[in-house]
């Protein structure tokens, strides 16, 4: 989550699952708070002072979401409706967007959150538009909203499936110029980029592109090729 200055990484795998957080300022990463619940193939959304995570696996997949103010890590009352690993993420913490993932098997679930805390009821996950293709591995636009998301890519495979989101429905746009999971990605709905990841074979590539708004332009490729990597930022500063 956050910016190429201000980011946020959470969650993960090292031995075993990992709640650890950690903040970057451009420059270096500072281990802060961890989360309450270690698990990895989470999802995020927000900023490094206002985040949120939901989902992944610990030895079962989870639909546990914390919101994070900065410091400290809370748990909140709301929990996915589907419990679920390798889903993707978008939004705000105030607003934030879960879709796509596995169960046993890939799905195209979607669902929003919400969270107000001058309500009763903080926090609260509800079904949204389900993607025109289930797939995981899915990358999204880490700096699009709930009412102007973009994810694109996939597996099981390579896929180069692009969608948008309006805050109802998905709606297919021109696809990848390269079909990959795994991809890094960051930007909005009208300006992001996608780098690396797995094509079909499994093979790691350094391929990277550009998204307009309407589609895909190639640009210059990682130095490294890889897969199962991240990204954030805008287009223009990932």
């Amino acid at each position: 989550a956050g910016t190429q200055t201000v980011g946020l990484a959470f969650g993960g795998n090292t031995t075993a699952v990992s709640s650890s957080t950690e903040e970057y300022d451009g420059s270096s990463w500072t281990a802060v708070n961890s989360m309450n619940t270690a698990r990895k193939y989470l999802a995020g959304a927000g900023t490094q002072a206002d985040a949120l995570a939901f989902g992944g696996i610990i030895t079962a997949n989870t639909n546990v979401t914390e919101e994070y103010d900065g410091t400290n890590w809370t748990t909140s009352p709301a929990t996915l409706a589907t419990a679920r690993r390798r889903l993707g993420g978008a939004g705000t913490r105030a607003a934030g967007l879960g879709f796509g993932g596995e169960t046993t098997t890939q799905v195209a679930v979607t669902e929003e959150y919400n969270s107000n805390i001058g309500i009763t009821t903080q926090s609260a996950w509800s079904s949204g538009g389900t993607m025109n293709n289930s797939r995981s591995y899915v990358t999204g636009a880490g700096q699009s909203t709930l009412t102007a998301g973009l994810i694109f890519g996939g597996g099981p495979g390579g896929k180069t499936n692009t969608e948008e989101y309006d805050g109802t429905s998905w709606t297919e746009q021109n696809d990848l110029a390269t079909g990959r999971n795994y991809i890094a990605g960051g930007g909005t709905q009208t300006a992001a980029f996608g780098a690396g990841g797995y094509n079909s074979g499994g093979t790691a590539v350094n391929n990277g592109e550009e998204y307009d708004g309407t589609s895909w332009s190639e640009t210059n490729d990682l130095n490294t090729a890889r897969g199962q990597t991240n990204g954030f930022g805008s287009q223009t500063a990932g």
